[in-house]
């Protein structure tokens, strides 16, 4: 991993557990992206247009709390309990 890129030995961790965050929470969306467009499949085009409103909406609320929060909270503290935030909401979906 050095070779291909100028990675110092002291932050290799960091960089294997960023890797490591967002493969899990790709890995995540990818898995729940067929039940997603299973259950759009049988909505009608005003249900789907709700549904992209309301994804827009909910879209814009997330990026103001993360900005609010991300100038309030340290770095250190606000990317593991957002990992950890988004981690439990995929288990308990699962469940």
């Amino acid at each position: 991993m050095r070779s291909a890129s100028k990675i110092e030995p002291n932050e290799l961790r960091a960089v294997l557990l960023s890797f490591g965050f967002v493969f899990t929470l790709m890995a995540a969306y990818y898995i729940l992206r067929p039940v997603r467009d299973a259950m759009s499949s049988n909505w009608t085009d005003a249900e789907l247009s709700t549904l992209f409103t309301a994804t827009f909406v909910f879209s814009i609320a997330a990026v103001f709390l993360y900005g609010a929060a991300a100038s309030r909270v340290k770095f250190r503290w606000l990317v593991p309990g957002v990992y950890g935030f988004f981690a439990v909401s995929f288990v308990t979906f699962y469940l």
